[in-house]
């Protein structure tokens, strides 16, 4: 306490990964963190999930559910822009079940419009270099907007989820639009 220069991070809607404040690791499945709190409603029975985490040299799993049928699609992004960062999706047993990609300009790496064979708890690992913090945005029921590394025109499949979770405006704060075709 006291007078003087003090520095304050807000993050809403957001889980925070616990390992980096004195919490219990996330290093593997059996202590993978829960990311079903971080929930925030979308339209329909669709949900957004996420966490911002700090790569530590070693992987990092957090778990959440999925209803058998149910799309979920899966973003990993460095908060900076270091790269490296991988991401992951296993499946209730651990076994993996896809790999992200790299090719969208507003993500790292992704997986998109995966389908749940079964219900039960998921895992997400993200994984990278020590040092670098991430964000890791999950959707339940909607996929997430990936855009052109070059800025070219791309369309995307949402024909799994039928509806997308992005965002309209021009990079830079140069104004600028975008364009929905339905």
């Amino acid at each position: 306490a006291g007078t003087g220069l003090y520095e304050v991070e807000v993050w809403l809607n957001s889980a925070l990964e616990t390992e980096n404040f004195g919490g219990e690791t996330n290093n593997d499945l059996t202590t993978a963190q829960g990311l079903n709190g971080s929930a925030v409603a979308l339209q329909g029975t669709a949900d957004r999930l996420a966490v911002v985490g700090r790569s530590d040299g070693s992987d990092d799993y957090y778990h959440f559910d999925l209803a058998a049928g149910q799309g979920a699609s899966l973003v990993l992004t460095g908060l900076d822009d270091q790269g490296g960062l991988q991401v992951a999706l296993l499946d209730p047993s651990g076994t993996l079940v896809a790999l992200g990609v790299r090719g969208a300009g507003n993500v790292d790496q992704s997986i998109s419009s995966f389908r749940a064979p079964a219900t039960g708890r998921y895992y997400a690992r993200a994984s990278g270099e020590a040092g670098h913090p991430y964000s890791l945005v999950i959707t339940r029921g909607a996929d997430f907007e990936l855009e052109s590394e070059t800025g070219a025109v791309a369309l995307q499949d949402i024909s799994l989820t039928g509806q997308v979770l992005g965002a309209l405006g021009g990079g830079g704060g140069g104004g600028g639009g975008g364009t929905i075709r339905v």
